[in-house]
């Protein structure tokens, strides 16, 4: 007999400078629409440089469109154990189709490229003001649903790099969904967050 779907886990992801308190809203709004899922909000690995008292993915001092690309890369093997051990410790390591990814900003950043690069072949994958740094072409599992939201008055990270990413995954024959969202900056809106917990119970209930 087929086994019984396993609880949902929703993973976390913060953005530069900041902690895992900062998503904290937003999880609270995901469990109105998945209220057996166990979210867990991660910190990044690396303390912030500035001496904010918040965290990094990775290094922006420097940082241009030539060189981020590669300390995306260099910070996956940080991330990927730290993945790891949140999805064993659910009991979902041979189940990541019970598996989310979410993330803000540099958070985002680096959920993308989890599942743009093909290494997490995730049940669903949510973005917000993400800055993409992932070679392309794209290669995510064709079983995972991709939703990308941007602020179009987002200044820190401009929309067209949703938009671009959007468009690049349809012609690899990858459909996604978008969400742009006028009148919001480098901000996730309420209604956005709302839009994104249908998205993931669509995928994960």
């Amino acid at each position: 007999m087929p086994h019984a779907p396993a609880d949902p886990l929703l993973i976390l992801l913060h953005g530069y400078s900041n902690n895992s308190g900062e998503l904290a809203w937003l999880g609270e709004i995901f469990a109105e629409h998945l209220p057996k899922a166990r979210i867990v909000r991660l910190n990044a690995p690396f303390p912030h440089e500035e001496g904010s008292g918040g965290f990094q993915w990775y290094s922006l001092a420097g940082v241009s469109p030539r060189n981020r690309p590669g300390r995306v890369r260099a910070a996956r093997s940080s991330l990927d154990r730290l993945l790891q051990t949140t999805i064993a410790e659910a009991g979902l390591s041979d189940r990541l189709e019970r598996v989310a990814l979410i993330g803000f900003s540099q958070g985002a950043t680096m959920v993308f490229d989890a599942v743009a690069s093909g290494r997490w072949p995730v049940g669903a994958m949510a973005t917000f003001a993400c800055r993409v740094a992932t070679a392309r072409p794209f290669a995510p599992a064709a079983a995972t649903p991709m939703l990308l939201v941007h602020g179009l008055e987002d200044e820190a990270v401009p929309a067209w790099n949703s938009l671009k990413a959007w468009g690049d995954l349809h012609r690899a024959g990858h459909p996604a969904d978008l969400v742009a969202c006028a009148g919001v900056g480098h901000d996730i809106s309420r209604a956005a967050a709302a839009y994104a917990g249908q998205f993931l119970a669509r995928h994960l209930a």
